[in-house]
């Protein structure tokens, strides 16, 4: 949704907050006023941020209306959690349920949280840190983890169909009915870590997009040459579509925290 950029005088007269506050006060909230977009994790989070140092009680009431208008529940709670996060010894933030269909959660730190039914339809995770998380029953459909780290990460009957999970990182991540339909798998290391009932546990790879570089379950599908037998069964069993050669990223350098100390 494109956020339109109303003067602050549309909000709260200007007159009245030159009364209240001071300039920097007055700052912080003119960049609520003009969010450069309501669905990128760091711009909500400095907002979010603006708001929460707000000390006047009637002044910090207003720049969460209107917060809660432009931003949105889910947007809020992104902001709650990440302060969490920052202050507690024992991090772990709570996203479950949550509808974050199209918000921009590229390079994030997510790093133990509960994305539990959450709704990431469409959202962009690029370089995102889900070391530990819990997708359980998410949806991501047609999201982009281009470069993200899943690793240990719980995707019981997780919904990546149509992903790019190019270039992440997926060792012993927790398969069970995870649906791969028509993922991009490109460059990836897909080693399921083991557990009762076998590691694939009834996920679906339909369609799945590989290419030399592409290792799931063990299993190598050669682009130059033969392959061996279990990779050749699993690849025609499955309909797996080959798609181009990539290259090989480096390990995903997470720069949320510096960009948000600028």
């Amino acid at each position: 949704m494109k956020i339109t950029k109303p003067t602050l005088k549309r909000i709260i007269k200007e007159e009245i907050l030159k009364e209240m506050m001071g300039g920097k006060e007055l700052a912080q909230i003119r960049h609520l006023a003009n969010p450069p977009g309501n669905k990128s994790l760091l711009n909500i989070l400095k907002a979010y941020y603006a708001l929460a140092s707000i000390e006047d009680a009637n002044m910090r009431n207003m720049a969460y209306d209107y917060f809660m208008k432009h931003f949105g529940k889910s947007a809020f709670e992104i902001g709650r959690q990440y302060d969490h996060y920052g202050r507690s010894d024992k991090p772990k933030q709570d996203f479950t349920g949550l509808d974050l269909s199209g918000f921009d959660l590229s390079g994030g730190i997510f790093g133990y949280a509960n994305f539990s039914g959450a709704n990431l339809e469409g959202a962009s995770l690029r370089g995102a840190y889900l070391h530990l998380a819990d997708l359980t029953g998410a949806n991501l459909k047609d999201a982009d983890l281009t470069g993200a780290v899943l690793n240990r990460t719980v995707l019981f009957k997780t919904d990546f169909t149509g992903a790019d999970l190019t270039n992440s990182f997926m060792v012993n991540p927790k398969l069970n009915e995870t649906n791969f339909t028509n993922a991009n798998l490109a460059n990836v290391n897909l080693h399921p870590a083991v557990q009762e009932g076998g590691v694939l546990k009834g996920s679906i790879f339909k369609g799945v997009k590989w290419n030399s570089a592409t290792l799931i379950n063990s299993l190598w599908f050669s682009s130059t040459g033969p392959m061996n037998p279990s990779a050749e069964r699993f690849l025609q069993a499955n309909e797996l579509v080959q798609t181009d050669e990539v290259e090989q990223a480096l390990y995903p350098v997470l720069t949320l925290g510096k960009a948000l100390s600028n």
